[in-house]
């Protein structure tokens, strides 16, 4: 029997007036929503709790919700839960300080409250369907990936990525010898270091080649489509 999907999200909000409008705005959604009132409960409530998705406001005082942000990104225990930023802060350092901690989503709180339940269900979904849930891969029996670092080892060689090339070579290596359309690529690495269109995933392909090496032909261009990752050609690099 299938699992259901978690629907379990913690509240992290100072305010009662608005933790207050977003329960009456999520209630008929079917969330399993837990409210916290500052950052170090927040995480204590985590680790206890272990909600499968935090969404967090970000006020004029910004710094210590991006240090909890970092630091949720940061810890083994909770690297995994993702974080949405919902906000009416309108500030560009504070939205780029934010993706760069490993923040998923940036939206602000002027945009339809559609908006952001449509990004709580995508990320609920997509935590359920990750690699907690589905078993290895064929390439994964050659591949050693590294969210935490964004890495990925290959016959003991490390290969270092930013993070928007390590989450669309983690797709590849999820789905080998599966045809990805650039378009699902793209859904991939939404929460990268920055907003990307599927223009650029072909220049972000050619640098994942480039660092893999000898490595590099096992990702194959398909025409009309977009990429996959071809296990064989990994194999006959392996023996090469």
């Amino acid at each position: 029997m299938l699992q259901p999907i978690s629907n379990s999200v913690l509240l992290v909000e100072p305010s009662h007036a608005v933790s207050q409008s977003l329960q009456d705005s999520l209630a008929s959604h079917h969330f399993d929503l837990c409210i916290s009132r500052d950052f170090n409960q927040a995480f204590k409530q985590i680790l206890t709790e272990n909600p499968s998705l935090v969404v967090t406001n970000l006020t004029s005082a910004y710094q210590e919700g991006i240090s909890f942000c970092q630091e949720l990104k940061v810890s083994p225990l909770t690297q995994n839960i993702p974080i949405i930023i919902y906000t009416d802060l309108h500030d560009d350092r504070a939205h780029l300080m934010a993706m760069s901690a490993g923040v998923d989503d940036y939206l602000q709180q002027s945009n339809n409250i559609e908006i952001l339940i449509a990004h709580m269900r995508k990320r609920l979904q997509q935590k359920f369907y990750s690699e907690d849930h589905r078993p290895p891969s064929a390439a994964e029996e050659y591949i050693t990936l590294n969210p935490l670092y964004n890495r990925c080892s290959i016959e003991h060689e490390v290969f270092r990525f930013t993070r928007t090339q390590y989450l669309l070579l983690q797709t590849l290596v999820h789905y080998p010898d599966e045809a990805l359309s650039r378009l699902f690529l793209l859904n991939s690495v939404q929460g990268g270091e920055y907003h990307i269109t599927q223009r650029t995933i072909d220049v972000h392909i050619a640098s994942i080649r480039k660092i893999l090496g000898q490595y590099r032909e096992c990702i194959c261009s398909v025409r009309g489509v977009g990429y996959q990752l071809d296990t064989e050609m990994l194999r006959r690099a392996l023996t090469m």
